[in-house]
């Protein structure tokens, strides 16, 4: 995806990569950090520190849980945390959505038998902890059955779609983009069109990476 940006000549955004549920390395390249969102928008440094400390109930909880489930659970708590790091270590400025404008969230190369299983099976339930901010959470991916969860008062609406929107009047921009446990040689062009890369570099793009 890094390579496929910069052959089309556009900026390099950030990369967060990651090996497990509490580690979380800023890649060390030339990335510059993705525009700012509207200063009014942004959450401070401060709120999103103390909303870290909090992940520390639902670390234990992960640890307490049966290893099939803490293993189904961390899609979710994964993407949670990283959007709270973002903020609470200044990477860049993060916002909470409204029911005006919810926090939008793009999962890349998603597949009916993992995403959108675990979603359909509330495994996906946490992803807006522990803010419970108002999200959309849009799967993307090739043969992906049309799926939907609304807001059922817990703050995240989950949709499926092919892939990302190059239309900007479709959809608003994304807030955070993330890629899954990508497998090795995949043909990105199939996951991310060329035309919508413009709109997925203005946000910060989450990678995990698969276990050693």
């Amino acid at each position: 995806l890094r390579q496929m940006i910069r052959e089309r000549g556009l900026n390099a955004t950030r990369f967060i990569e990651k090996s497990d549920f509490v580690d979380c390395l800023l890649a060390q390249d030339s990335c510059i950090p993705p525009p700012a969102i509207e200063e009014k928008d942004a959450k401070p440094q401060s709120y999103w520190k103390e909303q870290l400390r909090a992940f520390k109930d639902l670390e234990t909880q992960h640890q307490n849980q049966r290893p099939k489930n803490r293993r189904a659970y961390s899609w979710a708590r994964c993407l949670a945390y990283e959007r709270v790091y973002l903020g609470a270590f200044g990477l860049c400025a993060m916002r909470e959505g409204t029911a005006e404008s919810p926090l939008q969230i793009w999962v890349l190369g998603c597949s009916n038998e993992v995403e959108v299983s675990l979603a359909d099976a509330g495994f996906l339930d946490d992803v807006n902890w522990p803010t419970s901010t108002v999200m959309e959470l849009t799967l993307f991916g090739e043969g992906l059955r049309e799926f939907l969860i609304p807001d059922e008062g817990g703050g995240v609406r989950v949709t499926t779609a092919g892939r990302p929107h190059c239309d900007a009047g479709r959809t608003r921009r994304p807030d955070l983009v993330v890629m899954f446990m990508p497998t090795p040689g995949a043909m990105l062009e199939n996951i991310v069109p060329p035309a919508a890369l413009e709109r997925i570099v203005e946000a910060p793009i989450m990678v995990t990476l698969r276990a050693a």
